[in-house]
């Protein structure tokens, strides 16, 4: 049996259980987005309101860039869903585009090409058989011009660092304006001023109902950027890139509750793949490899007095095939230290 083959079973015997893939640990429905300020607000509140407790009660590991998973629960029958959710701050990581050559041309680029020091990796825009679609800027040097698109906005990183999503009917005059140093579109945007973008109910430009892994970016008010990633996380986690992820709408509903000012989706489904490396800051003294109350005292707030160490672990969500761009992250004072992967 074919791989392909393999997959369309394992969608088929999870979308056709459903109380048995219900009950695998979901905490939270992940409601769409609402299409009006109406009745279709008012109707969901409660389930809005049960997913802002259950994001605030989220624990979160690392400083520079944090992340945490969020387990949730989407569509009918209720799809168990883990988020992948990491929150850079571009105040500590250099954020830059990756481009991998053999010779003079673009190679396929997977998350074992992230450089050792990359403290977060993945891949970025969109893209068609000839290579990345649409804007792209890296280095300061355009390498292709914008793409035409209602919803066609793009992640920009000016020279001081600072990380924005800018709407397809913006980029023109940023482009004009200069002093853009890395810049990717893609396609949906998704989020606007904290909230659903009423686009995205429109069946012509988005596919109400279509489930697939999902990978999305998104800005913060107080200058951070969101990466959230879906893996399906029922049957035991066997089949977690089974194309069983939330729609478009469910996914701007995820990005809302986090805090995204502004969000787009990158390219999700075989293409979907993130690696973050997380610095693990471990007291000074021997530890045994099992070893995980550091964390634990980081997140109670409690603190060393002595000088710490810090190693590094890497966790990776691999994609299926190869991507032309990819985004990478790396802290500007980072220290040599060992890596230590999942």
């Amino acid at each position: 049996m074919r791989r392909w083959q393999r997959l369309s079973c394992v969608c088929w015997f999870a979308a056709t259980l459903p109380g048995w893939v219900s009950a695998q640990g979901a905490r939270a429905l992940l409601p769409a987005a609402p299409c009006s300020d109406g009745s279709s607000r008012a109707m969901t509140s409660a389930v809005e309101n049960s997913l802002q407790r259950s994001a605030a009660r989220l624990s979160w590991r690392g400083t520079a860039v944090a992340w945490t998973t969020w387990r949730v629960a989407v569509g009918s029958p209720q799809l168990p869903v883990d988020l992948i959710v990491a929150r850079v701050d571009p105040r500590q990581v250099r954020l830059e585009l990756a481009i991998r050559r053999d010779g003079a041309e673009m190679a396929p680029w997977r998350i074992d090409d992230a450089p050792a020091d990359a403290v977060i990796a993945l891949n970025a825009g969109q893209f068609t058989d000839d290579g990345p679609w649409g804007w792209v800027v890296h280095r300061g040097r355009e390498w292709q011009a914008p793409g035409a698109g209602r919803l066609a906005a793009a992640l920009v990183i000016d020279a001081a660092g600072r990380a924005r999503i800018v709407p397809a009917d913006s980029i023109a005059a940023v482009r004009a304006q200069g002093g853009v140093v890395e810049a990717v579109q893609s396609y949906p945007q998704i989020v606007a001023g904290g909230r659903a973008l009423p686009a995205i109910c429109d069946a012509s430009l988005v596919h109400p109902t279509h489930r697939d892994i999902r990978l999305a970016v998104g800005s913060t008010s107080d200058g951070n950027l969101l990466v959230v990633l879906s893996r399906y996380a029922g049957l035991g986690g066997v089949a977690e890139r089974a194309p069983l992820g939330p729609t478009t709408r469910e996914m701007a509903q995820a990005l809302v509750t986090l805090g995204a000012r502004d969000g787009v989706l990158l390219d999700g489904g075989l293409s979907a793949q993130l690696r973050l490396r997380v610095a693990d800051v471990m007291p000074p003294g021997p530890a045994s490899l099992g070893d995980t109350a550091p964390s634990r005292r980081r997140a109670s707030g409690q603190s060393n007095a002595a000088s710490p160490s810090r190693s590094f672990t890497t966790h990776d969500w691999p994609g299926l095939r190869g991507v032309p761009l990819a985004l990478i992250g790396r802290v500007t004072d980072e220290l040599a230290s060992p890596v230590q992967r999942r």
